[in-house]
């Protein structure tokens, strides 16, 4: 096992162990035994994104020491398949309006390669098409989409974000 995958087991332990009893601080020395040396950067770790509360203080004559910890509702949540109640509560709901599309739809035909008379009528069509039209285009626009994903992936890694 390399030290990745250590690490990543420890952190499970830990979550598990303090998610036994959700609210309540536990001793992780208790659990785990008194030699806490190598847990301490996972514990950090943990704490650092919010997925435990715990202090880590040194002593005086060198090393370190742990209060007891307890699971946060992000570290819960993360134990779950689904990712819990905050998975749900972050969910993110695009919506775009019709002319929206047909706006897009339009600005990539007149981008287009085609001949102008071609282009001409394909605009003409796209405004003239009802908003249920307009939503199944996009659905199939989508779809064709997602078969070039490779492409889609290359993109977003390249795609200046600002």
């Amino acid at each position: 096992m390399d030290a990745d995958q250590i690490a990543d087991e420890i952190r499970l332990k830990v979550l598990n162990a303090l998610n036994a009893t959700p609210g309540k601080p536990v001793s992780l020395t208790d659990v785990f035994g008194e030699d806490m040396d190598e847990m301490i950067p996972e514990l950090e770790y943990l704490r650092d994104h919010g997925l435990i509360e715990i202090q880590i203080y040194g002593y005086m004559e060198g090393g370190q020491g742990i209060t007891p910890a307890k699971i946060t509702t992000a570290g819960r949540d993360f134990l779950r398949k689904s990712g819990g109640i905050g998975a749900e509560l972050n969910v993110v709901t695009v919506r775009l309006h019709e002319d929206t599309i047909r706006q897009l739809l339009i600005a990539r035909v007149r981008e287009s390669d085609a001949e102008d008379t071609v282009k001409g009528n394909l605009v003409d069509q796209l405004k003239a098409l009802p908003a249920e039209a307009v939503s199944k285009l996009a659905e199939r626009a989508l779809d064709q989409a997602l078969r070039y994903m490779p492409n889609a992936i290359q993109w977003l890694q390249t795609a200046p974000w600002s």
